[in-house]
């Protein structure tokens, strides 16, 4: 691996302002539910890794639909954890000590992504991509 200070070849402009506009989106959405709701439920909408969309044009670019839909596909098995994580640790954290609740709650996140994976990844829309006909 090595870096490089020069500027990006073959980026489209277009492609740069899609990333910012759907980072930006997410972020907005998640301020409007800070006014709206609350705060903890802005706090999970926070969860959703907003370079994900960003990422996934850019791989898309760079690597093709395959690789794109692997790792949304990924994404989504890890944000369902991600969820199971938040809704778990906000009653947990009131009856353990911090370091306990996090350590039982990533672990929730671990198993909940795995399952869903094992369960799902070859099912619908789930279907690897190279199994489809």
């Amino acid at each position: 691996m090595k870096i490089s200070f020069h500027a990006p070849e073959n980026v489209v402009s277009w492609t740069m302002l899609l990333r910012f506009a759907l980072g930006g989106a997410v972020s907005v959405v998640a301020s409007i539910t800070s006014v709206v709701v609350n705060a903890r439920a802005a706090g999970v909408l926070l969860a959703f890794p907003t370079i994900m969309p960003a990422a996934l044009t850019f791989l898309q670019e760079r690597k093709g639909k395959k690789a794109t839909e692997s790792d949304a596909h990924g994404a989504f098995f890890g944000s369902l954890g991600l969820l199971a994580f938040a809704l778990i640790l906000i009653p947990l954290s009131t009856r353990l000590p911090g370091a306990a609740a996090l350590v039982v709650v990533g672990l929730v996140w671990l198993v909940v992504s795995i399952i869903t994976f094992a369960v799902l990844h070859n099912r619908g829309p789930f279907r690897h991509v190279d199994q489809r006909a």
